[in-house]
């Protein structure tokens, strides 16, 4: 008898958690996209809560239909190893290999470049050689530019729609809704590649200290090769090879160590 009403009351039990869990099945699709997300414990933070100031954590954030917009780590709110965006149809838009440290020492290095006595750090020491050879070049200014240019890339968006973050501080897990930018400087120490919405890849190459430095392809948006070059100190430097969509070469452009056009080839 024991034995009957043991399997009696488990199958009870059994019942009543299949009731449940179709209950909260429905309740879930009922619900918009964010919802369906994999589950995890969650808090509601206000966004001022992490933008701003010193958080260090992973970020992740997600457009209104579940897509991925931006993922990495931030180092006191700078972004610092591989940052990655996407499009709203799920493209990837961007990815950048970071370096928050760099980052701190090229705006202290900014703050210093008018004082006088300035020294430049050794990965800057040509480009001050440079602008010695031609006195007709400011070369505080021109320092200052390509610093700022390096804590700037152009990927970076200008604003963003609403999005749900998701952060961590140790074993939880929490979120927000924001339409504000993780980040408005990086510094990109090695590869940065970006691509067109429909993934077709549009330029890419390498960063030292966040300047431009070696071989820089760019492409249209077919997938054709629009232009591949040398870049040193952040500017062209010697041949560029221009090309049209159907991968003919149309003409050479030659640049010396000041990013001046010194020569310009066309071919037939």
């Amino acid at each position: 008898m024991k034995k009957v009403m043991s399997a009696v009351l488990f199958l009870l039990v059994w019942v009543t958690l299949q009731a449940q869990h179709k209950t909260s099945k429905r309740i879930a699709s009922s619900t918009n996209t964010y919802s369906q997300l994999p589950y995890v414990p969650r808090e509601i933070y206000p966004p001022e809560h992490y933008i701003g100031i010193n958080y260090r954590g992973n970020w992740q954030s997600r457009y209104s239909n579940g897509q991925l917009c931006d993922s990495g780590y931030l180092k006191n709110n700078m972004p610092d190893g591989i940052w990655k965006s996407w499009y709203p149809n799920g493209q990837l838009r961007m990815m950048m290999e970071c370096n928050a440290k760099k980052l701190v020492a090229t705006k202290n290095e900014m703050q210093r470049i008018y004082k006088p006595g300035y020294s430049p750090p050794p990965h800057l020491q040509e480009m001050k050689d440079i602008m010695n050879d031609d006195e007709s070049l400011p070369y505080e200014k021109l320092m200052y530019r390509q610093m700022y240019l390096s804590i700037h890339p152009p990927g970076l968006k200008d604003s963003a729609a609403e999005l749900l973050v998701t952060v961590e501080e140790g074993d939880t897990v929490k979120t927000f809704m924001t339409n504000a930018l993780p980040f408005t400087e990086c510094l990109v120490h090695g590869r940065y590649v970006t691509w067109f919405p429909d993934g077709t890849r549009k330029d890419s190459g390498y960063c030292n200290e966040g300047i431009r430095q070696g071989v820089w392809e760019e492409w249209n948006e077919d997938g054709t090769v629009r232009a591949v070059g040398f870049y040193r100190n952040g500017m062209r430097w010697k041949d560029w090879r221009y090309f049209n969509k159907e991968g003919k070469l149309l003409y050479i452009r030659w640049y010396n160590r000041s990013e001046e056009v010194t020569e310009t080839i066309v071919l037939n």
